[in-house]
């Protein structure tokens, strides 16, 4: 399922590859946040994190 959705978003051009990149660096920031912190993080943000990754190296791929 991941790969599918990073795939949609890949070929999606209306989804910028620095909207992209923000965030997968917000989603970094939240799950280092809780590691610092000693807190559970969410699945979904591990998730979505993988996916939104996938997908940039999805784009990466296509312009090489």
């Amino acid at each position: 399922m991941p790969k599918f959705a990073a795939r949609i978003l890949a070929e999606d051009q209306t989804v910028e590859t620095a909207h992209l990149e923000a965030a997968v660096d917000y989603l970094t920031e939240k799950l280092l946040a809780a590691a610092a912190n000693n807190e559970p993080a969410r699945f979904i943000t591990y998730r979505n994190r993988l996916v939104l990754e996938h997908t940039l190296c999805l784009r990466h791929e296509r312009k090489t």
